[in-house]
């Protein structure tokens, strides 16, 4: 009988040893499990903090970038609308000039016959070359009537009394020229004509416009 008492106690000893080793287990299995979950919550949250601050880097970058674009555009409008506004000045001050050359052109081609004659002459000693024994001289149509070989011999003397160059030839032809003269030697041509005169001083006059507006 005790026998049978004694036996029954183990029995009961082992299935509470069990039982507590099978708690123990258990609780061992969850706390290891919470660990997990909790390390797997830390990762979680890491990883959304630095997809966070990640999509703010970019959304930054795009704002910045949207920004720099935005701001090129604007400079390019306002540089292209400057550079058509001194577009339109040029050609303002291009008509404008243009109408003062003509109308100085005009006026040199309008000077009494005396005045005619000596703004010639001037520019006759002032343009023939040293050294030449005889310089052909082309003139106007206009020119070779009312001025003619006398007029040359004249300005021939003043050559020859400063030992410049020799006689002065009028030539025969004319090369339609409003007004002045183109003087000709058996090695070049030198353009004393009234419009290439004014359409010299008239680029030069366009080139500083030009420059002043667009900075060159």
């Amino acid at each position: 009988m005790m026998e049978s008492i004694e036996g029954e106690s183990a029995a009961v000893g082992g299935r509470e040893g069990l039982s507590r080793l099978k708690d123990r287990i258990l609780d061992e299995a969850r706390a290891a499990a919470e660990e997990v979950r909790s390390a797997a919550r830390k990762e979680a949250e890491a990883i959304l903090r630095e997809a966070e601050a990640l999509a703010e880097r970019r959304r930054e970058e795009i704002l910045s970038r949207a920004r720099e674009e935005a701001a090129e555009r604007k400079q390019r409008i306002i540089t292209l609308a400057e550079l058509e506004a001194r577009k339109a000045i040029l050609s303002a001050k291009e008509e404008l000039i243009e109408e003062v050359f003509r109308e100085g052109l005009q006026a040199l081609l309008d000077l009494d016959e005396g005045s005619y004659r000596a703004m010639l002459k001037g520019m006759i000693l002032d343009a023939a070359p040293s050294g030449e024994s005889e310089i052909e001289v082309i003139l106007s149509d206009r020119d070779r009537e009312r001025l003619g070989q006398a007029f040359l011999d004249e300005v021939s003397e003043e050559l020859r009394a400063t030992r410049r160059s020799g006689r002065l030839a009028m030539s025969a032809e004319t090369r339609g020229l409003a007004g002045g003269f183109i003087l000709k030697t058996r090695a070049m041509e030198i353009n004393s004509s009234l419009e290439a005169i004014v359409a010299g001083e008239r680029e030069e006059l366009l080139a500083r416009v030009a420059g002043i507006l667009f900075g060159h």
